[in-house]
C-alpha cells in the first residue's frame, strides 16, 4: 500500500482526528453531522465502538468535555439508545468508571454528571486550563501556587506544571519554567503529547525520551503529526506501541502509518479495524503471525465482528496460511468469540469453512455454550444442527441443557432436548438436570423436564435429595404438586434419612404435609439422628403441622438418639407456648428424661422460656432440677 491508499480514507481519518481534538467552541449541530455521515452512515461503526471512541477523546480532550457530553446525548436520542446497555462492553464499562455517569431520570437514552466537578471561570484551574497568562501572573503575585489542580478523569493528580503540558498551556508553561523555575519531569513529557503543542514537546524532550505510555497518549490523542515525526527519526521501537489504544481510539492513520513503516507489525492486530482489508491484499504480509495471547487475524476479526475481513480472509489464499481452528492463550477459537459476539452470519461462514465446532476454551466450554449463555436460540439452533456432542460439560461440570437452566430460558432448553440433551444428565456434584432446574426455581423448564420424562425419584448432591423434598423445603409447592402428581416416591430418604414428610415437617409446610400425611408408610420412621417428622415439627414451632401429626397417630412419646421427645423440643422455643400446650393436653409425659436425665423442664429453664416454665410447672412438672 503506498500513501494515495491513505487517501480512500480521508473522510474517515479527518472526523476521527478532528473529534478527538474538538474545541469547545465548535458546532455541534456540525460535529453531529459529520459523525452521521461519516462514521455511523457510511463506514457503519458500532454504536459501542463510537460510544467508547467519545468517552477516551473526553479523558484525553478534559477541555471539550461538556461538548462531549451533547454529542453523546444526541446519539443516544436520535438512535433511541439505552446507555446502561453498553456497560456490559468491558472497555465502555472501564472507561466509565472514570466518569460515573448517571441515566437521567426521565429518560433513559440520555446521562447526566455533575456540573460542579467542572472548574468556574474565576478559577485558577480555568486559568491554566484556557492559558490566560495575565490573570495567571496576577494569581501568581498574590497567592501561593502550592494548588490542587484540576483532576481529570482517568489520570492521577497532575501537579501544575503537568496540567500545563495536558492543556498545552505554552504561555504559563513557559512562566512557571522559565521564571519561577519548575522542574520538568518524565511525566511532563507524557502529558505534554495529550496537549500536542510542539513548542512544550520540544522543551520536554530536551532532557528526556518518548516511553510506551507517552506513545499511548499520542494514538489515544490523535497527535499523528507527531507519530509521523517520531516513526521517520526511528525513536521508538514500534514493538512498543499498544496496539488496543489504536483500535480504541479508532486512529486509521496510526495503523496506515505503521503498515508502511514495518507491515509486519500490524498482523494480526489490524483486523480489528474494518478498513484494514485493503491492506490485508498485499500478499507479501505474513498472515500466519499471532499475537503473544496467540490471537490470529481471524480471532480479532470475528471479536469486532468484522464480517467482510473475515469473508476475504476465508475466501482468498490467505485461508491456506492461517490455522483457522487456532486457539487463543484463554483455549477460544474464532467461533467462540463469533459466537460470543452473537454474529450468526460468522458462526454460519465459520462452520461453512470447516472450523472445529468441538473446541473447548481453558474452561472447558465449546461454542455452544456461549450461545445458550447469550439466550441466543438462533446460534444454538445453528451448532447443534452440526455433528457435535450436545452434552458435552465444561470445566464446571454444566451442559448447555444447565446453562439453559441458568438463564431460565424454556425454548432453548425445549430446543436442546429436541437434539438429544439428556434430561438426566447430572453435573460434577451429582445434581440432576431436574434438580437443578427446580434449586434455580425454573418452573417452566421444570414441567418441560417432567413432561419429557426426567426421571422424578432420582437423588442428587452430597445430601441425596430427591427433587421433591428439595421443592417442599424451598415452598415449591406447585412444582411439589405436579411432581406428587407423576408420581414422586414421598417415602424416599436422603442420605440423613429423612423422607418428603420429614422436610414438611421441618420447613413448617403445612399445604404439603396435608396432602402426603396419609400416604406416609411409616409415619414414626426416623432420620439418622433417630428424629421423627414430629421431632422436627416441634424443633421448628411448626404448630399446625405437630396438631396434624397428633391426629394420624404419630407417636407423641417417641424419643431421638439423645433420649428427647418432641415435647423437649418444643420447651426449648419461647414461642412455643401453644405447641407445648397442645403437646402436654393429648398425652405428652411432661416428666420424661432424656439421656442426660433431662426434662423439658431443664430444657426450658436452660433456654429461658419462662413463659414455657410456668406452663410445665402448671402441669406437674418435677421441680428437681437436678440430674
Amino acid at each position: 500500500m503506498t500513501f494515495p491508499d491513505l487517501q480512500k480514507y480521508d473522510d474517515f481519518i479527518n472526523t476521527t482526528e478532528r473529534f478527538a481534538r474538538l474545541n469547545p467552541e465548535e458546532s455541534v449541530d456540525e460535529v453531529m453531522n459529520s459523525l452521521t455521515s461519516v462514521l455511523i452512515d457510511k463506514y457503519k461503526m458500532p454504536f459501542k465502538e463510537l460510544i467508547l471512541f467519545i468517552l477516551i477523546s473526553m479523558q484525553f480532550n478534559y477541555r471539550s468535555f461538556e461538548f462531549y457530553i451533547k454529542i453523546l446525548n444526541q446519539i443516544l436520542s436520535k438512535y433511541s439508545l439505552n446507555y446502561k446497555d453498553f456497560l456490559s462492553f468491558k472497555y465502555i464499562s472501564y472507561e466509565n468508571r472514570y466518569f460515573n455517569f448517571n441515566v437521567h431520570e426521565d429518560s433513559s437514552n440520555q446521562i447526566e454528571f455533575d456540573k460542579n466537578v467542572f472548574p468556574s471561570e474565576d478559577s485558577v484551574n480555568y486559568l491554566v486550563m484556557y492559558d490566560q497568562v495575565d490573570k495567571f501572573k496576577e494569581y501568581a503575585s498574590q497567592h501561593s501556587l502550592n494548588i490542587d489542580m484540576m483532576h481529570v478523569p482517568g489520570f492521577s493528580s497532575f501537579t501544575l506544571l503537568e496540567t500545563c503540558c495536558y492543556y498545552g498551556s505554552v504561555n504559563i508553561f513557559f512562566f512557571l519554567v522559565s521564571t519561577l523555575k519548575y522542574q520538568i519531569t518524565q511525566n511532563c513529557l507524557q502529558y505534554a503529547f495529550i496537549g500536542g503543542n510542539i513548542d512544550i514537546i520540544n522543551e520536554c524532550m530536551k532532557d528526556h525520551k518518548i516511553e510506551r505510555r507517552g506513545l499511548k497518549y499520542i494514538i489515544f490523542s490523535h497527535n499523528n503529526k507527531f507519530i509521523e515525526y517520531i516513526l521517520n527519526r526511528d525513536l521508538i521501537d514500534l514493538r512498543e506501541i499498544d496496539y488496543q489504544s489504536i483500535i480504541h481510539s479508532q486512529n486509521l492513520k496510526a495503523l496506515f502509518l505503521m503498515y508502511e513503516k514495518n507491515k509486519d507489525l500490524i498482523i494480526p492486530w489490524c483486523a480489528a479495524m474494518p478498513e484494514a482489508i485493503d491492506i490485508l491484499h498485499d500478499e507479501n504480509l505474513n498472515f500466519a503471525q499471532f499475537n503473544s495471547k496467540y490471537q490470529n487475524i481471524l480471532h480479532f476479526a470475528t471479536s469486532y465482528n468484522n464480517i467482510d475481513i473475515v469473508k476475504f480472509i476465508l475466501d482468498s489464499s490467505i485461508k491456506n496460511k492461517i490455522n483457522i481452528d487456532l486457539q487463543d492463550s484463554s483455549g477460544r477459537t474464532s467461533l467462540h468469540y463469533a459466537t460470543k459476539h452473537n454474529n450468526k452470519e460468522l458462526v454460519n461462514l465459520l462452520i461453512s469453512h470447516g472450523i472445529f465446532i468441538d473446541l473447548m476454551d481453558k474452561g472447558g466450554k465449546p461454542a455452544l455454550h456461549y450461545a445458550v449463555e447469550n439466550n441466543n436460540k438462533e446460534i444454538t439452533q445453528l451448532l447443534i444442527t452440526q455433528k457435535m456432542d450436545i452434552n458435552i460439560h465444561s470445566f464446571q461440570g454444566k451442559s448447555a441443557l444447565f446453562i439453559a437452566i441458568d438463564n431460565d430460558n424454556k425454548e432453548i432448553a425445549e430446543l436442546l432436548i429436541s437434539h438429544g440433551a439428556d434430561i438426566n444428565d447430572t453435573s460434577w456434584i451429582n445434581e440432576t438436570v431436574l434438580y437443578y432446574a427446580t434449586k434455580k426455581h425454573a418452573n417452566e423448564i421444570i414441567k418441560l423436564l417432567i413432561s419429557k420424562g426426567a426421571d422424578i425419584n432420582a437423588k442428587s448432591g452430597y445430601e441425596q435429595l430427591v427433587v421433591l423434598n428439595f421443592a417442599i423445603e424451598h415452598f415449591n409447592n406447585d412444582i411439589a404438586k405436579l411432581l406428587l402428581q407423576h408420581g414422586a416416591d414421598i417415602n424416599l430418604t436422603s442420605a440423613s434419612k429423612r423422607n418428603s414428610l420429614h422436610y414438611a415437617a421441618k420447613c413448617n409446610n403445612v399445604e404439603i404435609a396435608e396432602l402426603i400425611i396419609s400416604h406416609v408408610t411409616d409415619i414414626n420412621a426416623k432420620d439418622t439422628q433417630e428424629m421423627t417428622a414430629l421431632h422436627l415439627a416441634a424443633e421448628s414451632n411448626s404448630y399446625e403441622i405437630v396438631k396434624l401429626l397428633i391426629s394420624h397417630d404419630s407417636n407423641i412419646n417417641e424419643i431421638d438418639s439423645r433420649g428427647q421427645t418432641a415435647l423437649h423440643f418444643a420447651a426449648s422455643n419461647y414461642n412455643g407456648y401453644d405447641t407445648v400446650e397442645f403437646l402436654i393436653s393429648h398425652g405428652a409425659d411432661v416428666n420424661a428424661k432424656d439421656n442426660h436425665n433431662c426434662t423439658a423442664l431443664h430444657n426450658s429453664v436452660t433456654d429461658k422460656c419462662s413463659n414455657i416454665v410456668e406452663l410445665l410447672i402448671l402441669h406437674d412438672a418435677d421441680m428437681e432440677l437436678k440430674k
